[in-house]
């Protein structure tokens, strides 16, 4: 969906609407749902200007940063820290 995105501006917000669903999927085991989280957020990397300031995206980072997965939790404030640089 992020390459999608990226060459269909026109779809973004509602692809990224959908990215953000993500969280609310139901998996096999957690670690799969953060997983899936983690993808997510490396997605919406790409999109630092279109989702800056996005109530719902800053929800999802935060679910993320709750993660127990470490590698989802350290994408999700690599993240945060990106935003940060772009205001």
């Amino acid at each position: 969906l992020g390459l999608i995105a990226k060459n269909k501006p026109e779809q973004r917000a509602r692809i990224i609407k959908e990215l953000l669903a993500v969280s609310k999927d139901v998996f096999n085991t957690d670690e799969c749902k953060a997983i899936a989280m983690g993808k997510v957020i490396e997605t919406l990397s790409g999109f630092k200007h279109e989702i800056q300031g996005d109530e719902a995206v800053l929800d999802f980072i935060g679910q993320a940063q709750s993660s127990e997965r470490n590698a989802t939790k350290q994408k999700a404030l690599q993240l945060l820290r990106k935003l940060q640089e772009v205001n």
